[in-house]
């Protein structure tokens, strides 16, 4: 029999045959003593002790440890949609009797644009079809919910030749040289980052251990992965496109991109495009240093949401801060020590480390802002995300694909070009939602919800600046519609 892992959880199937050792281990957990609200989870309006299910939850430890103390049923109903076991298991465990002011705190899933079932008690139709279709086919075609061979050799040898980059081109004494390097490791490292992505959504393998290594390391150049796991795994796939939503609202200071956020007069300059990706270029830098740094001092990454723990935990702390110490080390102070000979100015050394440090976040970092934001910053986007809608609904019309058929747009993006499907299902690896993608845009137009499908790159990148561009102002004027785009509630078509 294969082993027990998160797949049996995830996946469609199951032999009913097997005993199962979950059910078992469930059954034989002890009642709950007196204990604290930062040490519950919340699901669906009720409040559990899964204290002694950490390690015996099938996906590994980690994602139970990072919802602790808050409400996960966006992250229950996301991972687990095509099979009932989990919420048969949820309902064998003991459940915890808190007063109505604490469930009121601590649940959102009731709230506004994250509900899952009908004020009748009924399930949201709207999500039931779209998992009931996209298991079908899922199971009818014998699709795997892993990366596929071809992906994940692909972007293993990507992540493979950046120590060679670095050794014989970033540490290059000739400034040139070593600045070519600098961008070579921020395009390459960037598309590898895949790996880091997928493995933090327990995509990559049916196996805890190989979707934690990748998790960990891959995107080590690119995001401090335990702050990562709680920005991006946890919240923004909990409060998508919300002012909560601390993934896509990092420098409101520097760049307003939402309605919401107080205006300045230097916010005037957004309307330059060349503006919008300076600010974008300290996307990494941040998300390596400069947040983990403040979510070490003050508790909370990013401002004005909040990336916390509800519960101290002694090896996130740690990792946190032996990241935060790894990256400016690799990529500045070794290639200074290793370089103060090769000129007898030294201030020229320091200059030229810096300039190709410095170019290699600006790479990664504009990469990174700018794919990670193309898919949610529109003028529909944002105003969808404060409708009282479903939590289905709300993650279809508070993002955007484009270009879903483009071999080219999938790599360079990391996969994140089809991002209604992936906010549906992140379980699923990156490379296996296209196929999904005509049942969900099907699906959409039944329901009357709006689906929102770019043919091209730059006509998304025009609606994410023409949306910027009226948060320029201290009221917001009107998004002016793309030139040669056509809006309509299935697709956006140049």
């Amino acid at each position: 029999m294969a082993p027990r892992d998160e797949e049996t959880i995830m996946s469609p199937g199951g032999d009913p045959t097997v005993k199962d050792p979950l059910a078992e281990a469930v059954s034989q957990m002890p009642p709950p003593n007196t204990i604290k609200k930062n040490e519950l989870w919340y699901i669906h309006g009720r409040a559990y002790d899964l204290t002694d299910f950490i390690n015996k939850h099938p996906g590994g430890p980690t994602v139970l440890l990072n919802t602790q103390g808050r409400d996960c049923t966006a992250l229950f109903e996301a991972f687990h949609p095509f099979t009932d076991r989990p919420a048969k298991l949820l309902a064998k465990m003991k459940e915890v009797k808190v007063s109505p002011d604490i469930l009121a705190e601590k649940c959102t899933d009731i709230s506004q644009g994250n509900w899952f079932y009908l004020p009748d008690g009924t399930p949201d139709p709207f999500w039931a079809a779209l998992k009931e279709r996209c298991g079908k086919y899922m199971k009818e075609n014998k699709v795997e919910r892993t990366m596929k061979w071809s992906t994940l050799l692909l972007h293993v040898f990507l992540l493979m030749i950046q120590p060679p980059l670095w050794w014989f081109g970033y540490l290059d004494a000739y400034p040139w040289y070593s600045h070519a390097a600098a961008v070579a490791m921020g395009v390459t490292t960037w598309i590898a980052g895949r790996l880091g992505h997928d493995g933090g959504h327990f995509a990559i393998s049916h196996h805890y251990w190989i979707n934690r290594f990748f998790g960990n390391w891959a995107g080590l150049g690119l995001s401090n992965m335990s702050y990562w796991e709680i920005l991006h795994n946890v919240d923004h796939h909990t409060d998508t496109n919300t002012e909560k939503d601390p993934d896509l609202y990092h420098y409101v200071f520097f760049l307003r991109d939402h309605p919401r956020y107080p205006w300045y007069i230097f916010h005037r300059l957004q309307v330059a495009r060349i503006y919008c990706y300076a600010v974008w270029s300290f996307t990494t830098a941040g998300l390596l240093m400069i947040e983990p740094m403040n979510m070490l001092l003050t508790g909370s990454g990013t401002r004005p949401a909040t990336v916390r723990l509800a519960k101290f935990r002694f090896f996130f702390w740690a990792k946190l801060v032996f990241h935060m110490l790894l990256f400016p080390t690799v990529m500045l102070g070794i290639p200074i020590w290793l370089l103060w000979d090769s000129n007898p100015n030294k201030g020229v050394v320091i200059a030229v480390r810096f300039a190709s440090f410095v170019i290699y976040c600006a790479v990664t970092g504009v990469l990174f802002g700018l794919f990670s934001q193309v898919n949610h910053f529109s003028e529909d986007c944002v105003a969808a995300a404060s409708r009282n809608t479903s939590w289905a609904v709300r993650q279809v019309e508070t993002a955007a694909n484009f270009c879903v058929d483009s071999s080219f747009w999938s790599l360079i993006t990391a996969g994140i070009h089809i991002q209604i499907e992936h906010h549906l299902f992140p379980g699923l690896s990156s490379d296996r939602v296209l196929p999904l993608v005509p049942i969900v845009e099907q699906t959409c137009k039944e329901f009357g919800v709006n689906y929102k499908n770019f043919k091209t790159f730059p006509s998304i990148l025009s609606s994410v600046h023409a949306y910027i561009d009226t948060l320029a102002y201290r009221v917001p004027r009107p998004a002016a519609k793309p030139e040669n785009a056509e809006s309509t509630a299935v697709e956006v078509a140049e």
